[in-house]
């Protein structure tokens, strides 16, 4: 056993230095405001240091967490995702510059990644260039900037933050645990909706697609090396997160993740004991079960509504709900690409088409979305993207098996929940799965060629062994 180290860590260094200062340098300022601030930057430093990858996940998480009162008064005043981004993109720039593995800031980078990183800013620039006619310039502006932005940060920070598969754990622990706060924020959320008299929406569409994406994060990747942890966490989160994913009230979520689920068994599990995937599904099943059959009489009746209008809708009967709605959205989607089928209404321009005002509207399918908005030209794009990272994740299959499965199994996820809810700049973590498609991809093939070098040097050293022998053994003339 090795003894315990007592060097003190050194961003508990820079506090114990940086409080005392500034508390002589703002006398009249709060402790505990400046308290927070200082355990702010220590937490930056520390990420950028020990744990660059898992504050990966705090950007993916922002847009849901606003809300929160302690949060509200800061998104109020800018962006919470965006200041989330541009912090992330400040611990790339500290990891690369004073991390412990020195990480290249371009060069290496994007070896073997070039061709879906074009095909990304292809597509983005079909999208830019619908700007030019767009009738609704405020969304499509705004739409489009997202794109960019938080779009292409989602691509290409993996490139730089997971170069190993320890990175990719810590990310997708910070993913889960991070889900399980987001579960406890929708059961409070149900509370505040029982008891309040107003007719608030029980449905949170985005919450429910990071919930389920833990689930399979939890179900079918190793998040932690340690086995009693792993089963630790998967009997404590699974419950709470199935149970989140049901409080969620996103139909598209849970299809997507009952979908994704069952390709994922066959194909990690294919050939394995199946008792094992019995037990899980029968497990999960349970907890859905519990979860709604106690949600159905909470929150003023919303969940029994949304249940009454699925059911008409299966029965072919007329329903006022979303549902319904959405399928009049599909329906007036079809009628416009038919009018501009090749270049579209052009980014944002749905919401003018349909609701006739220069605000945020989609409708609610990613597909149709850029089939009216960029037309055909756009949904080309779209797919070069699509199949280049099918690409790369069937290379990454063919190096590693069902290993990394998941992340295929997340971007699946991501294009049926984009079926079903969403536009351009809501499915953004549908570029950032296709980055850590291509971040494992990189890592891979390089340990992949290593291990072959350390082969091909064996086999070399073993041939010049054998020779020698065979010389000594050759009677000297």
């Amino acid at each position: 056993m090795e003894p315990l180290s007592h060097r003190i860590p050194p961003a508990v260094i820079l506090a114990a230095i940086c409080l005392p200062a500034l508390l002589l340098v703002f006398p009249h300022s709060s402790p505990l405001l400046i308290f927070g601030a200082v355990l702010f930057v220590v937490f930056l430093i520390a990420a950028a240091f020990y744990r660059p990858a898992a504050y990966l996940a705090v950007p993916v998480f922002a847009s849901q967490f606003k809300s929160l009162p302690g949060l509200r008064s800061i998104d109020a005043h800018v962006d919470l995702t965006l200041l989330s981004l541009a912090v992330a993109a400040f611990v790339i720039i500290l990891h690369a510059i004073l991390g412990s593995r020195r990480v290249e800031i371009v060069p290496g980078r994007f070896a073997g990644s070039s061709k879906q990183i074009t095909a990304f800013f292809f597509f983005a620039l079909i999208v830019a260039a619908s700007y030019l006619y767009t009738p609704a310039p405020q969304y499509g502006g705004e739409k489009l900037m997202r794109v960019l932005l938080i779009g292409g940060f989602f691509l290409i920070a993996p490139l730089y933050l997971i170069n190993s598969e320890e990175d990719l754990r810590h990310f997708g622990l910070a993913f889960v645990l991070f889900s399980l706060v987001q579960s406890f924020v929708l059961f409070a959320r149900v509370g505040r909706v029982s008891s309040s008299p107003q007719d608030m929406d029980v449905t949170r569409i985005g919450a429910g697609w990071l919930v389920g994406m833990a689930i399979l994060l939890l179900l079918f990747y190793q998040v932690t090396k340690t086995p009693f942890w792993r089963k630790a966490l998967a009997i404590f989160a699974l419950p709470v997160l199935v149970a989140g994913l049901i409080t969620s009230a996103s139909r598209g979520a849970l299809f997507a993740t009952l979908l994704t689920a069952a390709f994922l068994f066959f194909k990690v599990y294919k050939g394995r004991r199946k008792s094992i995937v019995a037990f899980v599904a029968l497990f999960a099943l349970i907890c859905a079960g519990v979860a709604f059959h106690y949600l159905r009489n909470t929150a003023n009746g919303k969940y029994s509504e949304k249940e009454d209008e699925l059911t008409q809708l299966f029965e072919g009967k007329g329903s006022s709900g979303t549902a319904a709605e959405r399928i009049d959205f599909y329906r007036r989607a079809f009628a416009e690409i038919e009018q501009r089928p090749l270049l579209g209404l052009g980014v944002g321009g749905w919401s003018v088409y349909y609701f006739g005002k220069d605000e945020r509207a989609y409708p609610h399918d990613l597909l149709l979305e850029i089939a009216t908005e960029e037309g055909f030209i756009g949904l080309f794009a779209f797919f070069l993207f699509l199949f280049a990272v099918y690409r790369a994740s069937r290379d990454l299959s063919d190096l590693t098996g069902t290993h990394f499965a998941v992340l295929g199994g997340l971007l699946l996820f991501m294009l049926i929940a984009t079926a079903f809810s969403g536009d351009l700049d809501d499915d953004r973590i549908l570029w950032l799965w296709s980055g850590m498609i291509l971040a494992v991809l990189h890592f891979a093939r390089a340990q992949f060629a290593e291990l072959a070098f350390r082969q091909q040097m064996l086999w070399r050293a073993r041939r010049q062994a054998a020779a020698q022998q065979v010389d000594a053994a050759q009677p000297a003339r």
